[in-house]
Protein backbone atom coordinates (compact mmCIF):
# COMPACT_ATOMS: atom_id res chain seq x y z
CA UNK A 1 0.00 0.00 0.00
CA UNK A 2 1.46 3.43 -1.33
CA UNK A 3 0.44 6.99 0.52
CA UNK A 4 -0.38 9.60 -1.73
CA UNK A 5 3.35 11.63 -2.30
CA UNK A 6 3.53 15.35 -0.84
CA UNK A 7 4.90 17.76 -2.63
CA UNK A 8 7.61 20.45 -1.31
CA UNK A 9 8.06 23.10 -4.13
CA UNK A 10 9.49 26.00 -2.62
CA UNK A 11 13.27 27.39 -1.83
CA UNK A 12 15.93 28.07 -4.03
CA UNK A 13 19.38 26.72 -4.64
CA UNK A 14 23.10 27.83 -6.09
CA UNK A 15 21.50 26.81 -9.79
CA UNK A 16 18.95 29.96 -10.40
CA UNK A 17 16.15 27.48 -10.42
CA UNK A 18 13.82 26.74 -8.35
CA UNK A 19 14.27 23.82 -6.09
CA UNK A 20 11.50 20.72 -6.28
CA UNK A 21 11.24 18.41 -3.80
CA UNK A 22 9.14 15.43 -3.70
CA UNK A 23 8.54 13.04 -0.33
CA UNK A 24 6.91 10.06 -0.37
CA UNK A 25 6.05 8.03 2.21
CA UNK A 26 6.41 3.71 1.68
CA UNK A 27 4.25 1.15 3.78
CA UNK A 28 4.46 -2.70 3.59
CA UNK A 29 2.41 -5.14 5.53
CA UNK A 30 2.51 -8.62 5.04
CA UNK A 31 -0.43 -11.49 5.26
CA UNK A 32 -0.07 -11.35 9.66
CA UNK A 33 -0.69 -7.39 9.90
CA UNK A 34 3.20 -6.74 10.02
CA UNK A 35 4.36 -3.19 8.77
CA UNK A 36 6.70 -1.08 8.24
CA UNK A 37 6.99 2.19 7.04
CA UNK A 38 9.82 4.20 4.89
CA UNK A 39 10.19 7.64 3.41
CA UNK A 40 11.45 8.65 0.33
CA UNK A 41 12.99 12.26 -0.41
CA UNK A 42 13.81 13.24 -4.08
CA UNK A 43 15.12 16.92 -4.25
CA UNK A 44 15.72 18.79 -7.61
CA UNK A 45 16.27 22.12 -9.01
CA UNK A 46 15.10 23.47 -12.27
CA UNK A 47 17.82 25.06 -13.90
CA UNK A 48 16.10 27.88 -16.86
CA UNK A 49 19.63 29.90 -16.60
CA UNK A 50 21.36 29.66 -19.81
CA UNK A 51 24.98 29.95 -19.59
CA UNK A 52 27.37 32.74 -20.09
CA UNK A 53 29.47 32.92 -23.16
CA UNK A 54 33.13 34.19 -23.61
CA UNK A 55 34.04 35.16 -27.12
CA UNK A 56 37.52 34.68 -28.17
CA UNK A 57 39.49 37.74 -27.03
CA UNK A 58 42.15 37.36 -30.15
CA UNK A 59 44.37 34.10 -31.44
CA UNK A 60 47.47 34.09 -32.40
CA UNK A 61 49.11 31.35 -34.69
CA UNK A 62 52.25 30.13 -36.00
CA UNK A 63 53.52 29.54 -39.13
CA UNK A 64 56.40 27.42 -38.87
CA UNK A 65 58.91 24.92 -40.74
CA UNK A 66 59.73 25.01 -44.50
CA UNK A 67 56.19 27.26 -45.37
CA UNK A 68 56.92 30.24 -47.76
CA UNK A 69 55.38 33.59 -45.93
CA UNK A 70 52.10 33.26 -47.84
CA UNK A 71 50.81 30.20 -47.14
CA UNK A 72 48.04 29.48 -44.67
CA UNK A 73 47.90 27.49 -41.39
CA UNK A 74 44.19 26.12 -40.13
CA UNK A 75 43.21 28.01 -36.96
CA UNK A 76 40.72 27.42 -34.34
CA UNK A 77 38.33 29.90 -32.04
CA UNK A 78 38.88 28.83 -28.51
CA UNK A 79 35.34 30.18 -27.24
CA UNK A 80 34.77 29.21 -23.86
CA UNK A 81 31.31 28.99 -21.47
CA UNK A 82 30.63 29.01 -17.86
CA UNK A 83 27.06 27.88 -16.28
CA UNK A 84 25.99 27.92 -12.44
CA UNK A 85 24.94 24.17 -12.46
CA UNK A 86 26.83 22.41 -15.75
CA UNK A 87 31.09 22.62 -14.83
CA UNK A 88 31.50 21.82 -18.32
CA UNK A 89 29.14 23.31 -20.86
CA UNK A 90 29.41 23.41 -24.55
CA UNK A 91 30.72 26.20 -26.35
CA UNK A 92 31.17 26.15 -30.16
CA UNK A 93 31.87 28.71 -32.99
CA UNK A 94 30.28 28.51 -36.53
CA UNK A 95 32.35 28.04 -38.44
CA UNK A 96 34.98 26.19 -35.96
CA UNK A 97 38.02 27.97 -37.06
CA UNK A 98 39.71 28.93 -40.58
CA UNK A 99 42.29 29.26 -43.05
CA UNK A 100 44.94 32.26 -42.25
CA UNK A 101 47.89 33.35 -44.06
CA UNK A 102 50.48 35.53 -42.17
CA UNK A 103 49.51 39.00 -41.04
CA UNK A 104 45.98 40.07 -39.14
CA UNK A 105 43.01 39.55 -40.26
CA UNK A 106 39.30 40.25 -38.32
CA UNK A 107 36.88 37.59 -38.01
CA UNK A 108 32.94 37.57 -37.34
CA UNK A 109 31.55 34.31 -36.60
CA UNK A 110 28.40 33.21 -34.46
CA UNK A 111 28.83 31.77 -31.43
CA UNK A 112 26.76 29.09 -29.20
CA UNK A 113 27.33 27.72 -25.64
CA UNK A 114 24.35 25.16 -24.25
CA UNK A 115 24.39 23.39 -20.55
CA UNK A 116 23.30 19.92 -20.42
CA UNK A 117 19.84 21.30 -19.57
CA UNK A 118 19.17 22.40 -22.59
CA UNK A 119 19.78 26.29 -21.91
CA UNK A 120 21.51 27.97 -24.69
CA UNK A 121 23.39 31.36 -25.60
CA UNK A 122 24.32 32.66 -28.97
CA UNK A 123 26.20 35.68 -29.57
CA UNK A 124 27.96 37.07 -32.63
CA UNK A 125 31.48 37.58 -31.89
CA UNK A 126 34.41 39.42 -33.63
CA UNK A 127 38.05 39.29 -32.89
CA UNK A 128 41.46 39.39 -35.04
CA UNK A 129 43.65 36.56 -35.90
CA UNK A 130 46.89 36.87 -36.25
CA UNK A 131 49.31 34.25 -37.80
CA UNK A 132 53.08 35.34 -37.47
CA UNK A 133 55.40 33.40 -39.92
CA UNK A 134 58.63 32.47 -37.66
CA UNK A 135 61.23 30.65 -40.18
CA UNK A 136 64.50 31.04 -38.35
CA UNK A 137 67.77 30.25 -40.50
CA UNK A 138 69.80 27.21 -39.40
CA UNK A 139 72.51 28.60 -36.15
CA UNK A 140 75.87 29.26 -38.20
CA UNK A 141 78.63 27.96 -36.49
CA UNK A 142 82.42 29.35 -37.01
CA UNK A 143 84.22 26.56 -35.51
CA UNK A 144 87.05 24.45 -36.82
CA UNK A 145 87.49 20.90 -36.85
CA UNK A 146 90.67 18.11 -37.49
CA UNK A 147 89.59 15.63 -39.70
CA UNK A 148 91.18 12.63 -40.43
CA UNK A 149 89.76 11.27 -43.96
CA UNK A 150 85.91 11.39 -42.83
CA UNK A 151 84.04 13.56 -40.09
CA UNK A 152 80.34 14.08 -38.93
CA UNK A 153 79.17 17.28 -38.18
CA UNK A 154 75.98 17.64 -35.89
CA UNK A 155 73.96 20.76 -37.65
CA UNK A 156 70.66 21.84 -35.74
CA UNK A 157 68.36 24.29 -37.34
CA UNK A 158 65.80 25.65 -33.83
CA UNK A 159 62.46 25.16 -36.42
CA UNK A 160 63.59 21.94 -37.18
CA UNK A 161 63.42 22.45 -40.94
CA UNK A 162 64.95 20.13 -43.15
CA UNK A 163 68.90 21.09 -44.19
CA UNK A 164 70.08 20.71 -47.34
Amino acid sequence: MRSQPSHNLRGHGNCGGEVHTITRTWRATDGCGNSAEGQQRIVYRLDQTPPTLRCPTGVTAYIYGCKAKNESVWVSYPVSATDNCDPAPLAWCTPPGGQFSAGTTYVTVECAARDRCGNETRRTCTFPVTVIWVNHPPAAWSGSIACDGSCCVEVHDPDNDPIH
